[in-house]
């Protein structure tokens, strides 16, 4: 039982957590071109090819399903910065489920307090940039995390329609969740990926019931065309408008591209100068790379069930940390995806960290990368190095060289002596 200095310790940093979530909502962040885009549908207009004003002389372009939109017509009645705020708050819920579904499925019964203490604010530390950027932005990426693993969670218990109602909600929102559909059916889960297909589709037509057939089919060209991972602003020129993008898209359009940075520096990043063509070829390459390579971390057979929760985190941790390698446009707060990598990995470490096999050597090399990947994603933050090293950071793709190591190391993390059911 908690003692009164707990409960009060607790209380304080839950009302802190509180203000911020306060503060950070009423500042709007991205949730202000949410609900400007809900503003646009519920006239009947098209919240797509046009700048949504968020204030002062900053201007936003609305990126997600009209089915998004859709959804927040209601909360347009709302004065404005209580949804976000109330977003924020949900936030805190799904952050607290992720790590719960960690939790059981790293099974930390194997740690002593001290240790579980340690792994999770190892976890917390290596994270906690991309975690609070998603509320100072007010982003919906911290929902898309959660959705992928509660999908995954209930099926468990055998709620196929359920795990598809969740899963398909993400996806027509944001695309993002869809690689999870082609490994439940390569994990034999043929009834959440049917129903989440259906829904799919579902959740898509839902807004016609507003706003017509007709204009809804309208406005989900638009989304297609604006989103259209081969347009020329998501390969040659998707660092043209800022240096932000740290996906594949990003890192190849930085180092092959000569497309002029908004930047003022006269740093020098172009290795070689590919053509449009060429440079979309290597970028599909790559994707096609990191999907193949998946096959080969699951080394199984397909249509063949997991039935060991810690070996199905650790596949899930790996597809989840190539979403934003992976989907063009992708900035910081996407990277949020690591997170189920970042527990993998620091719980694997320490679980190991006493095994003869395990070694002074390799132990050495593990706590380097990490720190390397710690320096590369955490330490790179303006709140720490300043604007201008934070600029050169961006400008030369620290975090997309991170995550591409935390993938490195999940794939020497080998199977787990650890079985848990």
């Amino acid at each position: 039982m908690k003692g009164p200095t707990d409960k009060l310790i607790f209380g304080v940093l839950a009302l802190l957590v509180l203000i911020y979530c306060i503060v950070q909502g009423l500042k709007g962040g991205d949730f202000k071109i949410y609900m400007g885009a809900a503003e646009l549908l519920k006239e009947g207009q098209s919240c797509y090819n046009q700048w949504i004003f968020l204030g002062g002389q900053n201007y936003g372009r609305y990126l997600y399903s009209p089915f998004f939109a859709f959804l927040l017509m209601p909360f347009t009645i709302l004065p404005k910065g209580i949804t976000a705020i109330l977003w924020l708050i949900l936030n805190l819920f799904f952050l607290r489920r992720i790590f719960q579904i960690s939790i059981k499925w790293l099974d930390v019964n194997y740690f002593s307090k001290k240790q579980f203490k340690l792994w999770i604010g190892l976890s917390l530390l290596l994270s906690m940039r991309f975690i609070l950027h998603n509320f100072e932005m007010v982003q919906m990426n911290i929902f898309l995390l959660y959705v992928c693993l509660e999908s995954i969670a209930l099926l468990e218990h055998h709620q196929h329609f359920k795990s598809a109602i969740l899963l398909s909600f993400g996806i027509s929102i944001k695309v993002l969740p869809i690689v999870l559909v082609p490994y439940l059916i390569f994990r034999r889960k043929f009834k959440a990926s049917l129903y989440s297909l259906f829904l799919i589709i579902a959740f898509t037509l839902l807004p016609s019931l507003y706003l017509g057939w007709e204009k809804n089919e309208q406005f989900l060209k638009e989304w297609y065309e604006i989103i259209d991972p081969s347009n020329d602003v998501y390969i040659s020129d998707q660092n043209k408008y800022g240096e932000g993008v740290h996906s594949l898209s990003g890192l190849y359009a930085a180092y092959f591209s000569p497309s002029e940075s908004m930047l003022d520096t006269d740093s020098s990043r172009l290795i070689v100068e590919l053509s449009p063509h060429q440079l979309s070829f290597l970028l599909n390459s790559s994707r096609l790379f990191l999907i193949i390579a998946f096959l080969f971390f699951l080394r199984t057979w397909p249509f063949r069930a997991v039935s060991n929760k810690r070996k199905q985190y650790r596949e899930l941790s790996y597809l989840l940390c190539i979403v934003p390698l992976i989907f063009p446009h992708q900035q910081k707060y996407a990277f949020v995806f690591m997170l189920p990598s970042i527990c993998y990995m620091t719980n694997f470490i320490l679980l190991h960290w006493n095994d003869d096999n395990f070694g002074h050597f390799k132990r050495s090399i593990y706590i380097l990368i990490l720190s390397i990947f710690f320096i590369l994603t955490t330490l790179t933050t303006d709140g720490i190095v300043g604007n201008k090293l934070n600029d050169l950071s961006e400008y030369y793709k620290t975090i997309t060289f991170g995550c591409i190591l935390l993938l490195l190391l999940l794939f020497s993390s080998g199977t787990d002596r650890y079985k848990t059911s």
